[in-house]
């Protein structure tokens, strides 16, 4: 039985490197935990270059994955990673069907996704945890060229930010949405790219993640990134951006606040200025503008006002003396409610206001 497990773990990984060629090696090395900045940049280009690579469905991991389990149904994998590292396996087997190939190459691809919402350490740190004596630590300081390693990051940077707008370029596309959020992710985790960045990359993402729809399983990782982007930048505008995006994938505000260690790696770049219990705080208190607006609209027509808008008068000023005076004139009521409704794209809130639900009241939504 035995003989039987290895022969078959052999025949998947020649099914694997047959396919995936030069560039196997270094995805090998991001299941153990090994890569270089070299690998990163390989890889990312290496998807760049032909993005049905990622075609292949990632396994739906909910809490980020970091304890995944891909299971198989006629493959065990017992071949250590690190030991197809070192050498070369003994490739004697007959080569499998190509049904049983394309099953091999999926699983294998499930397991670098998986790796992707794992938690990782910055390269600098990992490289000093796997030096053991001090003067170890100084002869491979000694032989990294720096230059190099940075020229890798970058690389990966950029070939990230090209291939960001292939996997959004479908607005559609929650797989290519997710696969996105994922390898930023896992370059937050390996790269340390400055927050600014981050946040450009997040900023991008989310739009086409909410309008694609967000699977259930991966709620609390969508939701933790967005905890972290507002308590990285704790104010009202964010709040208000948080609070959105936690409506859009329904997200339960009266529930607790949701596990922050599943976004470990953008949990690293995002400094935060408040707790995420005080960030959960602000997110129940606040109310988003189109809320407000809808807020307000039902105050008109019912004729009973409410707390539930109070932001507008103060951050539309000049237009308030008549959006309040509508309140107690009939005539300024029906003079609003028949103003042409909008289907126009909030500059503020980044979202879609639906026509039944919000006139046009575009000076107060402003960005």
């Amino acid at each position: 039985m035995r003989l039987a497990e290895v022969f078959v773990s052999i025949a998947s990984f020649a099914d694997i490197t047959r396919r995936a060629g030069a560039i196997g090696r270094r995805l090998f090395a991001v299941l153990a935990a090994t890569e270089t900045p070299e690998d990163v940049a390989a890889i990312i280009s290496w998807f760049y270059e032909d993005p049905q690579r990622l075609a292949v469905t990632p396994q739906r991991v909910s809490g980020g994955g970091a304890n995944a389990s891909i299971g198989s149904d006629g493959d065990t994998a017992v071949i250590s990673v690190t030991d197809l590292l070192i050498g070369p396996a003994p490739l004697t087997a007959k080569a499998a069907h190509q049904t049983n190939a394309n099953r091999n190459w999926s699983r294998f691809m499930d397991h670098i996704f998986a790796a992707f919402r794992q938690k990782r350490e910055p390269f600098s740190k990992a490289t000093r945890a796997k030096a053991e004596p001090a003067e170890e630590i100084v002869e491979e300081e000694s032989e990294t060229d720096p230059d190099s390693e940075e020229a890798a990051v970058e690389k990966s940077f950029s070939a990230f930010d090209q291939l960001l707008d292939l996997l959004l370029a479908d607005d559609t596309s929650s797989r290519n949405a997710m696969v996105a959020f994922d390898l930023a992710h896992y370059l937050c985790g390996r790269l340390q790219p400055h927050m600014s960045r981050v946040k450009e990359w997040l900023h991008r993402l989310f739009p086409v993640l909410l309008k694609a729809g967000v699977l259930p399983e991966r709620r609390d990782d969508v939701a933790t990134t967005v905890l972290l982007m507002a308590g990285a930048s704790p104010e009202s505008n964010s709040y208000r951006w948080a609070r959105d995006c936690l409506l859009r994938v329904n997200v339960d505000f009266s529930g607790g606040v949701p596990p922050v260690d599943v976004a470990s790696g953008f949990q690293a770049v995002l400094p935060q200025g408040i707790t995420a219990q005080e960030v959960w705080a602000q997110l129940g208190q606040i109310r988003t503008y189109p809320q407000q607006v809808r807020a307000y609209l039902l105050a008109l027509k019912n004729g009973k006002p409410s707390t539930e808008y109070a932001e507008l008068a103060k951050d539309a000023s000049e237009e308030w003396p008549i959006l309040e005076d509508a309140l107690n004139s009939a005539v300024s009521r029906k003079r609003i409610l028949e103003l042409e409704h909008w289907q126009e794209s909030c500059p503020r809130c980044q979202i879609s206001l639906p026509t039944s639900e919000v006139f046009k009241l575009q000076s107060v939504c402003v960005g």
